[in-house]
């Protein structure tokens, strides 16, 4: 990635109030520019050194001009110092900023590899002892619970409140176990609005859980594409008998077994035509059994869902609550803390990825470099 405007994090998306990006592009010869924005293609104008480019919706696309979403254009050869320019012509379209920066989300990749991260799984100020507190008996006596054990905490969370996206809520819920059962519970928020607690916020829930009890966990995002509407998000927690990753799916209430009734992770089911084979659903490990055709959640298994799989680079939101995105779900996937699992199919959009060998390591061993700090490739910021 040659240029990310909005390195770090991405929140809740608004329209910028600007109407026209301009850069000044260091030297470049088969360079894409990419930006979240909301509208036709020919409601933006973009040109670089007076030459017209044409800007289009990222193919495939399942969203309409009304959402923002990823757009793309083909930038020609350019030389150090030649501007790009990019202005909104209709009242209706706008650019997507990040509501916490007030940065516009644009991007320019250059073709080169994504820069392989290694991902933490640790919160140093994580409230240990009432994460165990808020658990009911047995599930806050584990120490170090693996499987079957997680399963009695996932079912528990599944139960523990009623699920509302940004459609039926107002309020998005911390990512902080606490702060989810106290707002996500009664479905309210501190003002008496309705509270957004989604797939993110199960998944959070557990990771958490299992961290408390000491067991790894991470937050693993899923999307058929970028610019789709049903992505999801899960997690995945070390399995120290199977010495491996596993998935849980909290928000559905499912895990995925194989014939011999072994649990399975992200990248395994990946590796099968119908993931949904797998899936089981119960109450306890004992009745565990295949989906029913009318199961209410058959869209969070579908088989496109796995065809991208994220890690989230860090998992430190007691210690940084900036290191959660306070509105993931709300938009087409834009935030830069996702690690994309290179499969030859990186979503070109992102900076970041994570090498497989690092997505199926024992948590503490990983092969890439330390997040890097962001690097200025472009002499001024959008105007």
């Amino acid at each position: 990635m040659k240029f990310c405007q909005d390195q770090g994090h991405s929140h809740f998306l608004k329209p910028w109030q600007a109407r026209t990006i301009s850069l000044e592009l260091a030297a470049g010869e088969k360079d894409i520019l990419f930006l979240l924005a909301r509208g036709e293609s020919h409601d933006f104008a973009v040109s670089i050194a007076g030459k017209v480019l044409s800007l289009q919706p990222c193919s495939p696309c399942d969203l309409g001009p009304r959402h923002f979403r990823w757009m793309e254009a083909p930038l020609p050869a350019h030389a150090d110092g030649e501007r790009l320019s990019i202005t909104v012509t209709k009242p209706e379209a706008a650019f997507a900023a990040d509501e916490i920066s007030s940065y516009p989300i644009i991007r320019v990749s250059d073709g080169s590899p994504p820069k392989y991260l290694s991902p933490s799984y640790q919160d140093p100020s994580l409230p240990t002892a009432t994460i165990q507190r808020l658990l009911p008996t047995p599930l806050n006596n584990f120490q170090n619970p693996d499987w079957p054990e997680v399963w009695g905490i996932a079912t528990w969370i599944y139960e523990a409140w009623k699920y509302r996206n940004t459609h039926q809520g107002t309020f998005y819920c911390p990512w902080r176990f606490d702060e989810i059962l106290r707002w996500g519970r009664p479905g309210k928020g501190p003002d008496g609005e309705p509270a957004i607690a989604m797939c993110v916020h199960y998944a959070v829930a557990f990771q958490q859980c299992c961290l408390a009890l000491g067991t790894p966990a991470r937050l693993i995002p899923l999307m058929p594409h970028p610019n789709g509407e049903n992505g999801h998000f899960v997690a995945e927690f070390w399995s120290r008998s199977l010495n491996k990753w596993i998935l849980i799916d909290s928000q559905a209430g499912l895990c995925y077994l194989n014939e011999f009734r072994q649990p399975l992770n992200t990248l395994e089911l990946s590796q099968h035509d119908n993931p949904s084979s797998f899936a089981h659903s119960g109450s306890s490990v004992e009745n565990l059994a295949p989906l029913a055709k009318d199961f209410p959640y058959l869209s969070s298994c579908e088989t496109s869902l796995f065809r991208h799989i994220g890690v989230w680079r860090c998992c430190d939101f007691y210690t940084d609550q900036d290191h959660a995105a306070s509105g993931h779900g709300t938009t087409a996937y834009a935030e830069t803390d996702i690690l994309w699992l290179d499969q030859g199919t990186h979503p070109p959009m992102f900076p970041y990825a994570l090498k497989l060998s690092d997505y199926e390591q024992e948590p503490g061993h990983s092969s890439a470099g330390d997040i890097p700090a962001q690097q200025a490739l472009y002499t001024s910021q959008p105007t």
